[in-house]
């Protein structure tokens, strides 16, 4: 199991341009049967941005939680060359950046 974290820390870069497809909206996809889309304005390229940083947000979180996870194999490994605070707080770091971004944003 130690291998296939590592494997999967290694390509989280490859994975984040997948990563675009889970937070894709169809909504806001140009339609190819003559129906109006909507023009780019600042205030929807403001929302835009927003969702970019709630999937950023999310994304970076789960990376930490899976780092904290070989972290924490490397502590039972070698309990004084990883202290488990270091563990510890990625946890809380990891689970801190997931709920800030499944906090609703404010309608402007």
């Amino acid at each position: 199991m130690h291998r296939s974290i590592k494997f999967l820390l290694m390509n989280i870069p490859i994975m984040a341009v997948n990563a675009q497809a889970v937070f894709y909206s169809p909504d806001s996809a140009p339609s190819a049967f003559g129906q109006e889309t909507q023009p780019l304005t600042a205030h929807t390229s403001i929302i835009a941005l927003g969702n970019m940083f709630q999937g950023l947000l999310v994304f970076v979180g789960i990376g930490l939680l899976l780092l904290s996870l070989n972290k924490y194999f490397d502590h039972r490994k070698s309990p004084t060359y990883v202290p488990i605070s270091s563990v510890i707080s990625m946890i809380i770091a990891g689970l801190g950046l997931i709920g800030l971004g499944f906090i609703p944003m404010e309608s402007v």
